[in-house]
């Protein structure tokens, strides 16, 4: 456990797209089986998170929080709208932020990958 202060919860922030599974991702990381789905999900590529959520879940006696938010460019608001939201999560971190996963589907990496990942660093 180099680095990590004792009983200090880690914080993991999914981002990324919508519609690319940050959800799904959040799941398997925060339940590590099929009987505790804390993130709802959606069985295609349309987003299913509205506002950011976050588990809280225990891996190797080290405690962690996990945080799901909804996806950069989310067609059903205005950007403005979009980064409010997206904004809403740090209040899910009071202690802080540990990790960033940005998640991107499998597949081919495109200039639209590199500038989803550009609109994220602007803000982070």
């Amino acid at each position: 456990k180099v680095g990590v202060e004792e009983g200090k919860k880690i914080t993991l922030v999914m981002v990324g797209p919508t519609g690319q599974g940050k959800s799904t991702l959040g799941n398997m990381v925060a339940s590590g089986g099929a009987a505790y789905q804390p993130f709802t999900t959606s069985d295609d590529f349309d987003s299913e998170t509205l506002e950011a959520a976050h588990a809280d879940f225990n891996w190797d006696f080290q405690n962690f929080r996990a945080i799901d938010t909804i996806g950069f460019l989310d067609t059903r608001m205005d950007a403005v709208q979009n980064m409010d939201k997206f904004a809403g999560f740090a209040d899910r971190a009071p202690g802080g932020i540990d990790v960033f996963l940005f998640v991107l589907k499998k597949g081919r990496f495109t200039e639209q990958s590199l500038g989803q990942i550009a609109a994220f660093r602007a803000v982070a």
